[in-house]
């Protein structure tokens, strides 16, 4: 929905530009008419009559000539004033006619909109916007009534991306009871929205004395992350005009999202004004505190700016995150702060309301059809959020709407105006505790000396510096798929290759890997669809045994056969009986195989679970969630119910029926089950509190110790909806608890949600700690969530240089792969959109495999493929992307599934001579599968880390071993396993190039080529 006063910004300058290009000339005049006009105007009693005279004989540059007696004889006169502007603009002196007409305003006392309305127009029409804004506020100073100055005044801050100013108006008009919807949309989270980018360079072209209009395109550039391009024009905007603060604020985000913590500093001493004063100030402030690893300092800081404005999402995730890293690192401080035990609950629940209540306004169209229980929603949301008169103006603007039943907004209303008095603030603090939090006990934040964080802080990576940093090779790819006999196609539909697929087709299909028979060759189950949800109509899906690196189709001979609407494949040994088993996840019934040891499997679905229903299931682990020796299981659900099955949702830009956006349909429930003694699967998802407060639309999951904490821990990736994290604590009930937004987890850095699907788990600055990659939609950067302390992360995406590659793309599986050995993990990328795009748009279905590799200590490039890779030069829809390796040459391989093409192998071909070990953990006082242990290892100089992990992503699952490049090479390699149960033992290995299986309180075992299964 194009907002009015963007739409009207944009005639306004156009009719400006067109006065401006159109001025009359002054007309050449003989000598006998230039005396004639003379001798003409020497007969006339006033000035006035002799300019008028002048004017009507066409000699403009007399009339001019004329015109300062008439001012002087007229100074409170707007008509007249008006008039002689007009002589000035026919004239072509555009800027001495702009400033007659504000002299105009000024005689009516501001009191007449058309004086203000014409000039306006005459100030634009030179460029001189912020005069403009000048001249409107003076108006509004005199009349605050005047409804039509502020409406303008709105546009034009909003349009100059001053949105601070521009939402204190919208209030206003609101309180004034002129109830728009781009009013209330504008009170959204910092007011996020697509600039007149255009409109504002016209400005700045007629008149470059004023570079202010440039925020508008500065501030695209920031939500397109070209981060160094914002700066240079902020820098250049702040050199010109220092006191203009929301140009200066703008560029202290920009500095802490590059990391310029140098530039930083010398910001903060430039500062001028009232700058204090502003939200973003504190933001700036508190992650500079945070980056310094003043904790303390960067909770005042937060909590400082969300005082100035509680509206703002990241404000609240940020003070969230930085306070539960307080308590952990600094109890005293923390217990010092004297808050009350549930402030961390009150500001839980804040975050969600106000996460829902931007997810309500991004999808709002009053023409939908359930527009009306839409703003039902919203009203009540905002009424939770204590905003009661934005909330009773949308229910009022809701009543007017011409269909829907309005009882129940009629309710909604009633309820609000029960609790509204005349003298309610805008932001009331009734039941609100979390606005009123004492800050004096913490440390008041200031900017100070800048040190090298690198050196100062343990939580930074230590790795090489930059000067002896040594690149990784470039790797080689090749889909051997074909040559050795994996030929399969899993699809959602036949016609995917069209415009027009419905959201249930978009997804595609997984697959895993797992060494069903034991015999140290990794085998692959991929799935597949093609019917309607839920019925069992679909394609079946396929096992391909591997006999020394070449696939045979086993499905039929296994009895492995499903017929469901295949989505994702987990893999685990569920029964605790040594061989693998396989979770196959469908939209409509899930389905349990359960292999036999014998080369066949058999469907335990039935027996297995006391409770299951059909639902739409993307993703799962198996593993032991709560520490008691036996396998659970987690199901990763996306939308409820089966109308995506058949609703197409018509776009209102083309009026063509397309796939309808995931939120368009009701979120799914997570569901957790715990294996009991009996070798049942029991639903504890209630029992063990595992519900969230915001349920999500999940797609991706991983499973494993990613924190320091003993124990497994859960990570979701959600589809439009904030990412969910889990850990468990053993009280009474048991808890599994979700925790993303304390964690750092839950969104990108400013704290939105985002379209998250593929997860990549690695220590990639190789600090001893986990860090996280979740892949995401189109014009939202895939994520890279740096491990900060032992339990929370921080988005430091922008500084590791990975925001402009994955912006115009929509990224799905996702693995950390170290492809060449040499002990530093590479990132990999499968891309592909979810529908063919309108034909007007940029965007393309087919996309390119992306592969990322660190080109500096902290920094990544993206790596351009050899052309003689045939996969990596051509584009695809890409969808599942797991790992393995496939033909046992130290290597690690790619399985990718696509939507309209077969199934690809690439085949590592990395030409290098690096040794490596690959680590298979087998549990005894744990569970077999051992999901939640860390290993270690230290060869020579250099020390690894890698979580033992289930889920791994999207759709699918990786081989079940860790991987570890050793570069040249160093013996012994000393190597640490910490089981989930918290016991720990070492070995010293004394050999490389093999697999090595680590039993729990055992010797390690070297094992040959041709049994480096999972058998032990």
């Amino acid at each position: 929905m194009r907002p009015r006063w963007l739409a009207a910004l944009t005639v306004l300058t156009t009719v400006a530009a067109g006065i401006a290009g159109c001025q009359p000339q002054p007309s050449p005049q003989t000598a006998s008419s230039q005396q004639e006009s003379q001798s003409t105007a020497a007969r006339q009693s006033t000035p006035l009559d002799a300019m008028q005279d002048a004017k009507r004989a066409g000699d403009l540059q007399l009339a001019w000539s004329l015109s300062k007696p008439v001012l002087l004889a007229y100074p409170e006169d707007p008509k007249i004033i008006t008039e002689v502007a007009q002589l000035a603009f026919e004239n072509g002196l555009k800027h001495e006619s702009a400033d007659l007409l504000v002299e105009a305003v000024r005689a009516n006392d501001h009191a007449d909109f058309a004086y203000v309305q014409r000039a306006v127009i005459g100030l634009i029409a030179v460029g001189r916007m912020f005069d403009a804004i000048d001249l409107l506020n003076a108006a509004l100073t005199r009349h605050p009534q005047q409804h039509p100055s502020r409406r303008m005044l709105f546009g034009f801050l909003r349009g100059a991306g001053n949105n601070n100013a521009a939402v204190s108006h919208a209030r206003r008009l609101i309180l004034d009871r002129q109830i728009e919807f781009e009013f209330l949309l504008a009170l959204g989270d910092a007011g996020e929205h697509k600039l007149e980018t255009d409109s504002m360079q016209q400005m700045v072209a007629r008149f470059p004395a004023d570079q202010r209009p440039l925020m508008a395109v500065a501030k695209t550039l920031v939500d397109q992350t070209e981060y160094a391009a914002a700066e240079s024009m902020l820098q250049s905007i702040v050199k010109q005009h220092p006191e203009y603060l929301p140009a200066q604020m703008l560029l202290g985000r920009v500095l802490v999202e590059r990391g310029s913590w140098a530039a930083l500093e010398t910001w903060s001493q430039e500062l001028s004004g009232d700058y204090e004063s502003d939200w973003s100030y504190w933001l700036v402030l508190g992650d500079w505190a945070y980056e310094r690893a003043e904790v303390a300092m960067a909770v005042r800081a937060y909590a400082e700016s969300i005082q100035r404005n509680p509206d703002v999402l990241q404000g609240w995730t940020k003070l969230n995150v930085a306070l539960n890293e307080l308590s952990a690192i600094d109890a005293a401080s923390y217990e010092g702060l004297g808050w009350d035990n549930s402030v961390q609950d009150w500001i839980e629940d804040r975050v969600r309301r106000l996460a829902t209540l931007e997810q309500l306004r991004e999808q709002f169209n009053p023409q939908r059809p359930d527009a009306v229980i839409q703003i039902v929603e919203i009203a009540s949301t905002l009424r939770e959020l204590g905003r009661l008169w934005e909330a009773e103006a949308w229910a009022a603007i809701g009543m007017t709407l011409p269909n829907g039943s309005k009882d129940r907004l009629a309710e909604t209303r009633a309820s609000i105006l029960r609790l509204l008095r005349k003298d309610t603030p805008w932001q009331s603090l009734a039941k609100q505790p979390v606005l009123n939090l004492g800050l004096s006990n913490l440390p008041a934040p200031s900017f100070l000396k800048h040190v090298d964080r690198d050196a100062a802080h343990s939580h930074v990576a230590k790795v090489q510096n930059d000067e002896a940093f040594a690149v990784s090779a470039t790797p080689k790819l090749s889909d051997v798929a074909g040559n050795v006999g994996l030929t399969f196609f899993g699809r959602t539909r036949d016609d995917l290759d069209k415009p027009g697929i419905p959201l249930y087709a978009t997804l595609g299909c997984g697959g895993g890997t797992l060494d069903y028979d034991l015999d140290g060759w990794p085998d692959l189950m991929l799935m597949a669809a093609g019917g309607t949800p839920p019925q069992l109509d679909s394609q079946p899906n396929a096992l391909f045994r591997n006999i020394g690196g070449r696939f045979i189709d086993m499905t039929q001979t296994s009895d492995a056969v499903d017929t469901g609407f295949g989505q994702g494949v987990a893999v685990g040994d569920i029964n605790e009986d040594g061989f693998p088993d396989v979770l196959l996840l469908n939209y409509g019934v899930n389905r349990v195989l359960a292999n036999q040891g014998d080369g066949t499997f058999r469907d335990i679905s039935d027996e297995l679970f006391t409770d299951r229903k059909s639902q739409w299931s993307t993703s799962g682990a198996i593993a032991d969630l709560d520490l008691d020796g036996l396998a659970d299981m987690m199901v990763v659900n996306y939308c409820d119910g089966f109308d995506a099955v058949t609703q197409l949702c018509e776009q209102p830009q083309t009026g063509l029926s397309r796939s309808c956006a995931p939120t368009h349909f009701p979120a799914a429930a997570d569901v957790v089950y715990k294996s009991n003694p009996q070798g049942k699967l029991v639903d504890v998802t209630s029992k063990w509190q595992s519900t969230p407060s915001m349920l999500g639309r999940g797609l991706g999951i991983v499973v494993g110790a990613l924190d320091a904490a003993d124990g497994t821990d859960v990570l979701v990736a959600n589809d439009m909806t904030y990412n969910h994290f889990y850990d468990f604590t053993a009280t009474d009930p048991p808890q599994f608890s979700e925790s993303a937004s304390l964690r750092g987890l839950a969104g990108d850095a400013r704290g939105n949600p985002q379209g998250s699907m593929g997860i990549a788990v690695a220590d990639f600055d190789q600090d001893q700690k986990v860090d996280l990659y979740v892949t995401n939609f189109e014009q939202e950067y895939n994520t890279y969530y740096q491990q900060r302390s032992n339990h929370t992360w921080i988005d430091t995406t922008a500084k590791r240089n990975l925001t402009q590659q994955s912006l115009p793309l929509v990224g799905f599986g996702s693995q950390a792969i170290d492809f060449d050995n040499d002990g530093q993990q590479e990132l990999i990328v499968t891309n592909g959109h979810i529908d063919f795009p309108p034909p007007d748009t940029k965007l393309d279905y087919y996309q390119p495999l992306q592969i990322f590799r660190l080109r500096s200590a902290n920094q990544f490039e993206s790596v351009a493929l050899p052309e003689q890779d045939s996969y990596g030069a051509s584009l695809h829809a890409g969808r599942a992307l797991w790992t393995l390796d496939f033909d046992r040459d130290g290597q690690r391989d790619v399985v990718i599934t696509h939507q309209t093409e077969p199934v690809a192998l690439l085949k590592n071909e990395t030409g290098t001579r690096h040794h490596w070990i690959a680590v298979q953990l087998r549990g005894t006082r744990d569970s077999r599968d051992a999901i939640g242990s860390v290993i270690q290892i230290r060869h020579g100089d250099q020390q690894q880390t890698a979580a033992l992990t289930a889920g791994d992503g999207y759709l699918c699952s990786n081989e079940r071993a860790s991987w570890f490049g050793l570069a040249d090479g160093s013996l012994p390699i000393e190597l640490q396993v910490s089981w989930p149960d918290g016991s720990q033992q070492t070995h010293s290995l004394d050999q490389y190039d093999c697999h090595w299986l680590i039993v729990q309180a055992q010797s390690a075992t070297r094992l040959p080529k041709s049994r480096s299964g999972e058998g032990d």
